[in-house]
């Protein structure tokens, strides 16, 4: 999730939850697969907002 959509005083924009209530397969499946999304967003940028964020 990102950091905005459960911070609404939006300090954490910058930042990505992990919530630790989630199975232990899907949160060892998402730190597997951060790396990854790190270096596709450092290497394409960020893609504009559209509509309302899927929480």
């Amino acid at each position: 999730m990102a950091g905005r959509t459960t911070d609404p005083g939006g300090r954490h924009d910058s930042f990505i939850r992990l919530p630790f209530t989630y199975p232990p397969d899907v949160l060892t499946e998402a730190v597997h697969r951060l790396p990854r999304a790190w270096a596709d967003f450092r290497r394409h940028g960020p893609v504009p907002e559209q509509g309302h964020p899927l929480v």
